[in-house]
């Protein structure tokens, strides 16, 4: 377990984080990782709970399995390949998002003046939104498919515009 010293440490001071080993990320009181500078990288990880929160940087999300899977970015891009989730939330402010060979329940992405990307993803339930960016859905599988974006583009045909 990691003492409340190396947890500061991780939060506050290291400028790129990379979550390479499950023990990392959830052998803490909290799975929260929070960057305010840099990546975020989390691999091969399983875990019941992940919640990352990235100010200025990237987050990276390969080959893992999580049941609760949120990321909260302001700047950053999110790219996420490889993720087996329950309930998935990715929010970008000035970010995209991109995925690839995501299956989830529950799949919600939601960038303010970035695209969002999809390829290759499985949900009973998808959610995007872009407020001025684009968004693409690629080869979905999805029982119910809420895309829109007020003033960029949505390139499914399920797609339609806000407002």
């Amino acid at each position: 377990m990691l003492s409340q010293e190396e947890r500061n440490f991780l939060k506050f001071v290291v400028r790129q984080i990379w979550a390479s080993y499950p023990s990392l990320l959830y052998q803490q009181d909290t799975s929260t990782l929070e960057a305010d500078m840099g990546s975020v990288e989390v691999v091969g990880v399983s875990a019941p709970e992940a919640k990352i929160k990235a100010d200025m940087g990237h987050v990276a999300v390969r080959d893992s399995e999580i049941k609760r899977f949120i990321v909260k970015s302001s700047t950053g891009a999110v790219n996420v390949n490889s993720l087996e989730a329950e309930f998935t939330d990715i929010s970008t402010e000035t970010g995209y998002i991109s995925l690839e060979d995501v299956k989830s329940n529950d799949l919600r992405l939601k960038s303010e003046t970035g695209y969002v990307k999809s390829k290759n993803v499985g949900a009973e339930r998808i959610t995007a939104k872009t407020d001025t960016g684009l968004v693409k859905l690629r080869k979905v599988d999805a029982d119910y498919i809420d895309a829109a974006s007020d003033t960029g583009q949505c390139k499914p045909s399920a797609c339609r515009k806000q407002g």
